[in-house]
């Protein structure tokens, strides 16, 4: 643990280890493992400059999963640059069966498929574009405006959105929906 302004009453060691910033400098001095996990939590330029420490040392993107403290820019998933995004389609394989699902801005209406655990998951496998951060009903970067329709959540957000607005992270339909992306 560190901490850039520790209290001037707790000395190194009782609570904390570093009195400064994590940088690649102290990685590399402390021998971090490259197969570990790691969890980071902080401000998007405290992020920026860990993740880039943390490819140094050779850890995978996958091995790294981040909070922002404040705003960041939210995960688009699938859109790579301007013209590069696929039109929006129906998921691979089969149809689902249960409630159409209407992606009103992207033109396109699917039945519901449960393969999916959520509206955000069905968006992404067909291609509709929706910003996300972390798929557990507490960033809201992916509520949209329900037009239409009732949902349920399959986990409780932390904080509900307003009525009208939804959380696709974290929300099946339970019947026929509009949605405002």
């Amino acid at each position: 643990m560190a901490y850039s302004q520790p209290r001037t009453d707790v000395p190194i060691g009782r609570g904390f280890h570093l009195h400064g910033r994590l940088d690649l400098a102290t990685l590399q001095a402390t021998g971090v493992p490259t197969d570990a996990d790691f969890y980071l939590c902080g401000p998007s330029g405290f992020l920026r400059d860990m993740r880039a420490a943390l490819t140094a040392c050779d850890v995978l993107p996958e091995q790294v999963a981040t909070e922002a403290f404040g705003s960041e820019e939210a995960h688009a998933p699938g859109i790579v640059g301007v013209g590069e995004r696929p039109a929006p389609h129906p998921p691979a394989g089969a149809s689902g069966v249960g409630p159409t699902v209407n992606f009103v801005r992207s033109s396109l209406a699917t039945p519901w498929d449960s393969r999916f655990p959520s509206l955000l998951d069905l968006a992404e496998a067909c291609d509709v574009p929706v910003s996300f951060g972390c798929r557990n009903g507490t960033c809201h970067s992916c509520e949209s405006t329900l037009f239409e329709g009732e949902i349920e959540y399959t986990t409780d957000p932390l904080d509900r959105p307003p009525p009208g607005r939804v959380l696709l992270c974290c929300s099946v339909p339970r019947s026929v929906l509009a949605l405002d992306c």
